[in-house]
C-alpha cells in the first residue's frame, strides 16, 4: 500500500499535476533606501551592494504598499530570484517589493535595540539594528522600516531595514 502510494504521488509530480519547488532555486533579497522611482524600476542602495536598479513588471507582487505609492526615502525588502546583471548599477528583476512600516514614538533606547509605542494596536515593540543605529532620543516619533518580519513574543520584536523621524511628508505612501 505505501508502495503504491508512493508510485502514484511520483506520477503524480513527473506529469505536473502537483507542484514542486526545485531546491536549486537561488532566490535572494536585498534591503534598502529607495532613491528613485519610475514607471517600471526603482533604484534602492542596499547595504552590501550599494546602488541596484530594480525592474517591475506585471508579475511583481507589492506586499505593505499599493505599486503607485513607491516613493524616494522609503525602505524596502526586494525578493528576486537570484539573477543579477553585472552592470553598474547591478540590475534585478523583482519578484516581491514588501515595504512594510512601523509608525510610532520611542520609548526607550539599549544598547543595540529600541523599544517604540506603535500607533496601532501592536502596542510597544522591540526594534532591534543590524547596522549601527541611527541617533535617537525617547519621545521622539520615528517610522521605522523592516523586512516585514516580527516575532510573536510580547513584546514582539522586529529588525530595521531603515529608521526616519516621523514628519508631516515622511514617508509618503508608506503604510
Amino acid at each position: 500500500m505505501k508502495r503504491a502510494f508512493c508510485l502514484l504521488l511520483t506520477l503524480a509530480v513527473l506529469m505536473g499535476a502537483l507542484p514542486v519547488h526545485a531546491e536549486d532555486e537561488n532566490y535572494a533579497e536585498i534591503a534598502g533606501q529607495i532613491t528613485e522611482v519610475g514607471e517600471d524600476y526603482l533604484l534602492m542602495v542596499d547595504s552590501e551592494l550599494g546602488e541596484v536598479h530594480v525592474w517591475l513588471n506585471e508579475e511583481t507582487v507589492y506586499e505593505g504598499i499599493e505599486a503607485p505609492a513607491l516613493a524616494v526615502g522609503q525602505y524596502a525588502a526586494v525578493l528576486y530570484d537570484g539573477r543579477m546583471t553585472r552592470s553598474l548599477p547591478p540590475q534585478i528583476t523583482a519578484l516581491r517589493v514588501g515595504v512594510y512600516s512601523i509608525r510610532g514614538e520611542v520609548i526607550a533606547i539599549c544598547e543595540d535595540y529600541m523599544l517604540i509605542g506603535q500607533e496601532d494596536d501592536l502596542g510597544e515593540v522591540i526594534v532591534r539594528f543590524a547596522q549601527e543605529m541611527p541617533e535617537l532620543a525617547a519621545g521622539q516619533s520615528v517610522i521605522v522600516y523592516t523586512n516585514g518580519m516580527m516575532t510573536m513574543s510580547l513584546p514582539p520584536q522586529t529588525s530595521a531595514i531603515g529608521v526616519q523621524e516621523q514628519t508631516e511628508d515622511a514617508g509618503i505612501g508608506a503604510e
